[in-house]
């Protein structure tokens, strides 16, 4: 099975919304591999800090 790399982030109520996608992308795809999170900041717009991460798994 081919293994795929998502980027997962958000800067608006960060944890539910990112717990949220990794939620929905383990039930559609089984085991992840998540890497830790990233705090960084909006680039080219004034806004809250991102969290950022990488999800792997097999499709």
């Amino acid at each position: 099975m081919p293994l795929v790399a998502v980027s997962v982030g958000s800067n608006l109520d960060r944890e539910h919304n990112i717990d949220r996608a990794l939620e929905s992308l383990r039930s559609s795809f089984g085991q992840l591999r998540i890497s830790r999170v990233y705090e960084t900041p909006a680039v080219g717009f004034s806004g809250p800090d991102f969290y950022n991460l990488v999800v792997a798994f097999e499709t």
